[in-house]
């Protein structure tokens, strides 16, 4: 078989302007849809920047609105007087301060202030402060209104309750391209009457029922949970008496992790209950009731107690509550309240005493 080249005519290929114009549209998709990707990197920073910020921002707020709700003698300024001395700043008579003064529902002289870019909290009347927000959030300004903060009790008097408006601007990120920026308002009003004094009151001959009214944990997790609590009184334990029982109204406990096991003294068992009931914005706050009843008959006398940590997941930790005490099961008297006991003394662990 005889083979005959081609004539030069039937030759294909490609011209030097093909190739040339080929590989410019090849750079030009290549640029627009690296320009894309860039772009998409950037969008999860800032969303990841946006998720830390509010969580934390979130935390911070609601921790220092529910003081401030629950306190009295609002301040608009840093003041070292215990108690400080009730003053306005609402834009007219005196303009918004970086920073306020009040006392807490437990008769802390607490000072809320900006310091830098950061949000930072004292407990003992402006003398040393604790930063309350995260290094990466930057807090540019912080402005507290105060209004109607005279008690009715004292000239000059007003009729409306207290209450204070909170302003936060700052962003979070370190690049421009990421940074997400905030700017949030909230408004919250004395929730004791005015002029009225907080009645936290020391507890009568005894109670027949007990109410640990937790409503705060560390993180967000889906439950809360602890191994043991007992009852104090001068320091020394009280006993549960004989047909002592515990139950978590609206709760939801795994078989082997009922409400009896938080009272019956072995910190190898727990009570978890996973109807930690949130009150919408920060997960970390909600209600979920230990409700602890000694029986017709019976009471006990207490100025005290301290729980145990569970096992694991330090997320469950309660770390704000109230501690009740009722005759009828009914109508049940505030002891004690507490809110952000950060402290993790670690697992199966007696927590510090708390006494009233």
């Amino acid at each position: 078989m005889r083979i005959f080249p081609l004539h030069p005519s039937q030759k294909k290929g490609f011209t030097l302007v093909e190739l040339l114009v080929a590989t410019g549209v090849f750079v030009a998709i290549m640029t627009v849809s690296l320009g894309s990707v860039v772009s998409i990197l950037d969008a999860g920073r800032k969303a990841r920047s946006l998720k830390s910020v509010m969580t934390n921002l979130n935390f911070t707020v609601e921790a220092m609105s529910r003081e401030i709700k629950f306190g009295t003698n609002y301040y608009c300024g840093v003041s070292t007087v215990f108690p400080p001395t009730p003053q306005n700043c609402t834009g007219q008579n005196m303009a918004p301060q970086p920073s306020i003064s009040f006392v807490s529902s437990e008769d802390v002289n607490i000072v809320y202030q900006l310091v830098g870019t950061q949000i930072q909290k004292s407990i003992d009347g402006g003398v040393t402060f604790l930063g309350v927000t995260a290094p990466e959030v930057v807090i540019q300004d912080l402005k507290f209104f105060v209004f109607n903060s005279s008690p009715q009790t004292q000239a000059p008097a007003d009729n409306a309750q207290p209450r204070v408006i909170i302003l936060i601007r700052g962003y979070a990120g370190n690049r421009p391209s990421s940074q997400s920026n905030f700017i949030l308002q909230t408004t919250v009003s004395q929730r004791v009457p005015d002029g009225s004094p907080i009645a936290i009151v020391a507890p009568p001959t005894g109670y027949r029922f007990v109410k640990w009214d937790i409503t705060q944990r560390r993180c967000s997790e889906n439950s809360v949970q602890m191994a043991d609590i007992v009852l104090l009184n001068n320091g020394s334990q009280v006993s549960w008496p004989g047909g002592t029982i515990a139950t978590n109204p609206g709760g939801n406990n795994p078989v082997s992790e009922v409400p009896s096991n938080g009272i019956d003294g072995i910190t190898g068992t727990k009570w978890l209950d996973f109807n930690f009931d949130t009150d919408g914005g920060d997960p970390t706050f909600g209600s979920s009731k230990l409700v602890i009843d000694t029986g017709s008959g019976n009471s006990v006398v207490f100025n005290g107690y301290r729980w145990t940590t569970a096992n694991d997941m330090p997320c469950r930790d309660p770390i704000g509550w109230t501690m009740y005490g009722s005759n009828d099961g009914a109508s049940y008297t505030p002891l004690d309240v507490q809110s952000n006991q950060t402290n993790d003394p670690g697992r199966n662990t007696a927590q510090t005493t708390y006494s009233f």
